[in-house]
């Protein structure tokens, strides 16, 4: 299948050329010459992947002079995905029960010239499941040779009654312990120490999750002389902050929150951490890439060895302790400055996509030993300004979030996009907020509140969205925790799906896209840049994302979705 409609009369190819530190991306057809109009994809691609690395064009004039982000040319054996999506009905087959609807299950959804074909769903609604991210991990751990780097926010203590598939997730982790294999663990200190109740035990017994993976994936491992097994905890918050503010309420200050899983040479990256809601009831998204793509596992790999040199080693020996950090902060931001500036190599044949990662630190981390490349915003708001530049028709944008409260900056450009081109926002509904209050669970009683704020947020975005809007994600039992953008051709029909015509990129990771992200927490963005001339091998992986892997399908036919926001709206 193409995501092209149409073809054009000659191939066209995207090449990269090195300069220094100062690597762009040029067009040209085989004979040389400048891409015409006719072949405007290729341009838009471009443009966009140049804006959201911070290369110094035209378009791109606020960049501070710096330093373009590195890039990773990823060919298809690079990507896993699952079989049933080389098909041609791919567009057709969604997921009817990842939103609410006012049909009841036996009715016909093949209205509005969507044909679902029933069998096929199941297949897309368990590859987007949470309980599919728990396998994918589960099982390429239990396969692991050499190393094992987990970087999230936490892990679940699994001492919870009920949360077999934590235990089942720290179980393959002792396992690859026991077997000698590399094992480091990267969280989130606040996080990482916050007092947890043992379910069965004395009201007083407490944990955290540090303890209670530290205790599993070291048991029985001591006398194992190939043993490298690590637990660190990044502090994200001001320091005097950490000393004064009590437990919970310390995270509202910034946490490491980079959602990064590393298998031998595979890589998934998602917005997901490693609890039980995450893998049972929480619909987020995963990327996985093999074979190390290209250098970008290694990349990542080196990214997390970085943070855990700059955070607390975690240690019970004799009574628990905190091992001090290796590097100054300084010392850390300059080292990431060179692991991002560091020139990329990797010439590879049958090019598919692009692949340009990118970090975003606190505010007070980087007040004395600045960045020298793009930050995380900076990549998406310059790639959506691209966006809507380009000549011959504005990029249709399709955004999620789990939490919208965007910063004033963010919401003037939302605004821009929402006026000039085709926007439409995708967040959580009242019913399955990661704030409302669950059932059976005493610690959201209080909190009902948030869900209505974040509403409001909503309410005034949508007002100025001319051509899209809001759109609510809900699923009884279950929450939204989704995030990412997609750019793709200008499509005015929404009963039809845009995004497979041509998907020109995606932005996958753990930013939200909202005030924390930008401000306080410690975020990872991976921007993926699709070849336009590229027929049916990559052309799945971008729809894979952007159909099962965010439940695109309340996107392109918005009158099949019932939520509350639609209903005063429409």
């Amino acid at each position: 299948m193409s995501r092209r409609s149409s073809s054009s009369s000659s191939s066209s190819v995207v090449h990269i050329h090195h300069n220094d530190n100062n690597s762009s991306i040029e067009e040209k057809d085989d004979d040389g010459d400048d891409v015409d109009a006719a072949n405007h994809e290729h341009r838009i691609v471009t443009n966009l992947m140049n804006a959201f690395r911070g290369v110094d064009t035209a378009s791109a004039d606020a960049l501070n002079e710096k330093l373009p982000l590195p890039v990773f040319s990823i060919q298809e054996s690079d990507v896993h995905y699952p079989k049933f999506l080389q098909r041609d009905c791919i567009s057709s087959s969604v997921s009817s029960s990842s939103v609410m609807t006012n049909k009841d299950d036996d009715d016909d959804d093949s209205s509005n010239g969507v044909v679902v074909e029933k069998n096929k769903i199941q297949m897309e609604d368990e590859w987007n499941s949470p309980s599919m991210f728990h396998k994918e991990l589960c099982d390429r751990i239990r396969q692991a040779k050499e190393r094992v780097i987990i970087a999230t926010l936490y892990i679940g203590s699994g001492t919870a009654s009920n949360a077999t598939k934590e235990r089942e997730f720290l179980d393959v982790l002792e396992d690859a312990s026991k077997r000698g294999i590399s094992l480091n663990i990267l969280m989130d200190a606040a996080r990482g120490l916050r007092p947890i109740r043992i379910d069965g035990s004395d009201e007083k017994a407490t944990s955290s999750c540090a303890e209670s993976v530290y205790k599993r994936i070291t048991r029985n491992t001591i006398q194992n002389s190939r043993r490298d097994t690590s637990i660190y905890l990044f502090n994200a918050i001001y320091p005097i902050l950490s000393l004064v503010l009590p437990s919970p309420l310390d995270e509202v200050a910034g946490v490491f929150h980079m959602k990064v899983y590393i298998i031998d040479d595979c890589l998934i990256l998602s917005g997901a951490n490693l609890s039980e809601e995450y893998f049972t009831d929480r619909q987020d998204r995963f990327m996985t890439f093999v074979n190390g793509a290209g250098g970008l596992v290694d990349f990542y790999a080196d990214l997390v060895k970085l943070f855990c040199k700059r955070s607390n080693q975690f240690s019970l020996y004799g009574q628990e302790k905190l091992i001090e950090p290796e590097v100054s902060l300084n010392e850390f931001v300059k080292s990431i400055n060179n692991l991002f500036l560091k020139q990329t190599e990797n010439h590879v044949k049958d090019v598919v996509a692009y692949v340009v990662p990118t970090i975003q630190l606190p505010n007070h981390m980087i007040t004395n030993c600045r960045l020298r490349f793009q930050n995380c915003s900076e990549a998406q708001n310059n790639a959506l300004s691209a966006a809507m530049i380009e000549k011959g028709g504005a990029t249709s944008i399709r955004m999620a979030t789990a939490y919208c409260n965007p910063t004033e900056s963010y919401k003037s450009i939302l605004r821009w996009v929402g006026a000039a081109g085709n926007l439409y926002i995708l967040t959580a509904g009242g019913l399955s907020h990661g704030f409302a209050p669950k059932k059976g669970r005493d610690n959201g009683k209080g909190r009902a509140w948030i869900p209505d704020a974040f509403s409001n947020i909503c309410y005034e975005l949508n007002s100025s969205i001319k051509s899209g809007g809001m759109l609510y994600w809900e699923r009884k039992d279950w929450t939204f925790h989704s995030k990412g953008l997609w750019f793709s051709a200008p499509c005015n029909d929404q009963k039809k799906d845009c995004i497979s015509q041509c998907l020109y990129g995606t932005i996958i990771g753990s930013s939200n896209f909202n005030q924390r992200s930008e401000n306080f927490d410690v975020e990872s963005n991976t921007g993926i840049f699709f070849k336009p001339d590229v027929d049916a091998s990559l052309s799945q992986l971008g729809q894979h994302q952007a159909e099962t892997g965010i439940i695109c399908y309340d996107f392109l036919t918005k009158d099949k979705v019932q939520t509350q926001l639609e209903v005063a709206q429409f």
